[in-house]
Parts: C-alpha cells; structure tokens; sequence
C-alpha cells in the first residue's frame, strides 16, 4: 500500500523509509527528523571556517579526530584491563566523540575546497551576532555522542548538501 494517490510504486520504499524513521512521515522530506533540524552539520562547519579561517579549522578537526580517538580506545584498554568502569565510561565516550567530529572535518574539507564558507552561510551572515548565537547552541551538540553523524546522514540521504 502507498503513502498518497499519485505515488508510484518504485516511490514506495522512500515512503516506507519516511514513514518508519519520521514522526511526521514526510519522506518526500527525507531528514525532516528533530536532529536534522537542531545540528546543521555543514553550515557548522562552514561558520567555523568563515570566522577562524581554514587553517586553525582543519588542524583542529584533523588532529582531534585521531587524538579523541586514540585516547578513546587507549582509556578503554586500560579500563577493560583494570576494570575500571570509569575508564570503560570515558573511553567510549571520547571514542563517540572522536566520530562525532569526522563529519566535521569532511564538510570543512569539501567546503574548504570549494571556497564556498560565506556561500553555505548565505544571509545568515548579514546578522552575525543571531548567527553566532544559533551555530553556538547547535555546537553543543557536538558533546551529545553520535549527534552530528546521524545528522548528517541524515541530511545526505535529505539531498542536502
């Protein structure tokens, strides 16, 4: 069974798709889901570089994303061997947050290359301190495991960018 009148069959695993991941079944919005809305994982990224600058930017997203990583599973190590649960705690969680940041760094990549930071932010820029403010809060999200890859997934498969 299809989701509306005039959808074609081959639109149907689309549907289903939207149908089970989003509260609001909207696949013809595919990434319409609450994360999507609150972490712009590109745009973060592109306010980043517009205002730090390429490369205070790409070394601080191509050098946290190893360290975070290395000393993820070098705490877990230690924890699984020790049998701290504080350690096993801390070790995966700067694990996650090392993966939080590849999606970071491949928009800073893709957007650096480009030469497209002030274009991704369009007219944001014109009121930079509501600018500012917004990407701020969604930075947050960065610190929430897993928040910005499954955002960005998310607003891949949505066509975004």
């Amino acid at each position: 069974m299809l989701g509306t009148a005039n959808q074609t069959p081959d639109d149907s695993s689309q549907w289903l798709w939207g149908q089970t991941f989003f509260r609001n079944g909207d696949a013809g919005n595919v990434g319409a889901g609450k994360l999507s809305r609150m972490i712009d994982v590109r745009k973060l990224a592109a306010i980043d570089l517009y205002f730090l600058g390429p490369k205070i930017i790409l070394a601080e997203f191509g050098l946290g994303v190893p360290i975070m990583l290395t000393l993820g599973i070098l705490s877990l190590r230690v924890g699984l061997f020790r049998t701290h649960a504080w350690q096993i705690a801390l070790g995966a969680y700067l694990l996650l947050l090392g993966i939080n940041y590849i999606p970071m760094l491949w928009c800073a990549i893709d957007i650096v290359r480009r030469g497209s930071a002030a274009a991704e932010l369009g007219n944001e820029l014109q009121d930079k301190p509501t600018a500012m403010r917004k990407y701020r809060r969604q930075s947050l999200w960065l610190l929430v495991p897993l928040a910005a890859p499954v955002a960005w997934i998310r607003q891949r498969r949505a066509g975004l960018p």
